[in-house]
């Protein structure tokens, strides 16, 4: 066999070994290009094994005996790299296409718990384990009452409503309870339908479409800070969806992939059964948090406005519908601005809790420009409550405050005291007002 031969062989051989791990580590390097860095321990063992592929892939015909190697099982490399591709790529087409087993819209998963452990460095005023709990529903709070004389009021919007790392006792959201039934004599029922990333969008696809709506007689409306991300990062902010989490921004085409993400799931559930562990524990050393606030910090900073104008009124015309729906469905509604930790008053300290702002090219706001787009979305609020008599609680005096948040605008435990003596007498006022002698 000729030398020419023998070269071409061991070079197949050696691209078939090492062609698909130098394919992942380019689309990694390329996601690094865009912004992208590691936040968890999956994602770091991913990319090391890789590299270890890749190495072993190089080494081996550095040396003659991996030479021969390549040279007697070229063709089954070959073929054994094609079917395998093949396979992932039907593999992540047929997960792409089975039923997600995911909770309804704008819901969580029904009689569930999952176990926060929030780290007081990380997220500041948060103290002890969270647990996080859901009803039948799948929303967080106790069943909701079915005699049709209990006053049920759901709570409506996105993370700032969920309060995620908060104890459900500690939530607004429940609080809200003792605060209406101290101010009301009567027994209430609240609930939080509060999800993570969500924005009006949303919040009028819910009250237009939830079953929910027929057994409350209120909804009271955290919104605005999840628009407002949305117009920094989105080319169409009417599109409906979640957020993208700013860990995700840029990130490979390798880390999108469902077969991946949804395998990840299955063998964390499985550890956990091995282990006899039953607790949900989320994010425990709070990597997502200091990765995000990393990000943030290192960014380059700019007060150049985007043009919100568009996005402002879109978000206008979403408010209005959804106070239509409302009106329809004989469902009060209470609107509540939302407050923020932005201020140019903030110490190096509580800038260093931030992380939201980010946009589509890596650069973030400064603060100065996300508080001013903060307030423009808050006096869209103030305007239609005016104009159409709707009930409005106003958390403005809470802003800037550093000891009731725990970064750009999620409240720690003193935060959503606040929240709930300030929202609960314009909701007690509603109630009293539309149902004097009983509820929905």
């Amino acid at each position: 066999m000729s030398d020419p031969l023998v070269r071409k062989k061991v070079l197949i051989g050696y691209v078939a070994a090492a062609i698909v791990p130098a394919l992942i580590l380019l689309d990694t390097l390329v996601g690094f290009a865009r912004g992208w860095r590691m936040v968890y321990r999956q994602e770091q063992a991913i990319v090391a094994g890789v590299a270890v592929w890749m190495m072993a892939a190089v080494l081996l015909v550095c040396v003659a005996r991996g030479r021969a190697f390549y040279l007697k099982h070229w063709t089954r490399l070959v073929v054994l790299v094609f079917f395998s591709v093949l396979a992932l790529a039907v593999a992540e087409s047929v997960v792409r296409s089975l039923p997600t087993g995911d909770a309804p819209f704008h819901l969580r998963t029904p009689d569930h718990q999952w176990i926060f452990r929030p780290t007081p460095q990380v997220m500041p005023g948060i103290t002890g384990d969270s647990r996080y709990t859901t009803n039948a529903d799948g929303v967080r709070g106790p069943k909701m009452p079915l005699d049709k004389d209990s006053l049920r009021v759901l709570c409506l919007g996105g993370s700032t409503t969920e309060c995620l790392y908060l104890d459900d006792d500690e939530t607004w959201t429940h609080l809200l309870t003792s605060d209406l039934e101290t101010s009301l004599g009567r027994p209430v029922w609240t609930g939080s339908a509060g999800a993570s990333g969500l924005a009006s969008d949303a919040h009028l696809l819910f009250v237009e479409n939830s079953d929910l709506m027929s057994r409350v007689s209120a909804i009271v409306l955290l919104v605005g800070i999840n628009d407002l991300s949305k117009a920094l990062v989105s080319p169409t902010p009417d599109a409906v969806g979640e957020l993208a989490r700013p860990e995700l921004v840029g990130r490979p085409i390798w880390r999108r992939s469902v077969l991946l993400i949804r395998g990840g799931v299955l063998v964390k559930q499985l550890l956990k059964k091995l282990k006899g562990d039953q607790l949900n524990v989320e994010d425990e050393g709070g990597a997502s948090y200091i990765s995000r606030r990393e990000r943030r910090r290192t960014a380059a900073k700019t007060d150049d406005v985007p043009n919100f104008d568009a996005a402002i009124e879109s978000y206008r015309h979403r408010i209005e519908k959804i106070a239509d729906v409302c009106a329809r469905k004989n469902v009060k509604l209470i609107l509540v601005t939302q407050p923020v930790l932005w201020d140019e008053s903030l110490g190096e300290k509580e800038r260093n809790l931030l992380w939201f702002g980010w946009l589509d090219d890596g650069r973030y706001l400064s603060i100065t420009v996300l508080r001013a787009t903060m307030d423009r979305y808050n006096k869209v609020l103030r305007e239609i409550a005016a104009r159409r008599s709707i009930a409005l609680a106003d958390l403005a005096s809470m802003n800037g405050r550093s000891e009731l948040f725990i970064d750009d605008c999620h409240f720690n435990e003193a935060g959503a005291r606040e929240v709930s003596r300030l929202i609960a007498p314009v909701v007690a006022g509603v109630l009293l007002e539309k149902f004097p002698g009983g509820g929905k």
